[in-house]
């Protein structure tokens, strides 16, 4: 990822920038899919929690999150920003959100 770095950019931005494209580019991919298959396909484990909440209960990056969550929860938000704006999705955000026992991003449909 790091190879990805621009001129002058720090190694989070590109981080975070990189792993925004690598959501778009599955999003344009499925486009119009179903949100919670393709979360459930890539290890999320989504569950409607009620009031246009999807939670994540797994996250995949887990064991490197522990060590880096800032990070690691910001790439992951940043991933499903771009999953969702490329996928056809305008209504549905991704939304940071501190959990104890499941993935850091929660999803927001109908704001």
């Amino acid at each position: 990822m790091l190879t990805a770095q621009k001129p002058g950019e720090d190694a989070r931005e590109a981080s975070l920038r990189v792993a925004r494209a690598r959501g778009e580019a599955l999003g344009a991919g499925a486009r119009d899919d179903d949100v919670t298959s393709t979360l459930e396909s890539l290890g999320f484990e989504p569950a409607d929690a009620g009031a246009g909440r999807t939670v994540l209960h797994n996250c995949p990056f887990h064991p490197v999150a522990a060590q880096a969550p800032e990070l690691i929860c910001g790439m992951n938000h940043a991933f499903l920003c771009g999953y969702l704006a490329a996928s056809g999705h305008p209504g549905t955000t991704a939304v940071l959100t501190a959990h104890d026992d499941a993935c850091c991003v929660e999803l927001h449909t109908g704001e």
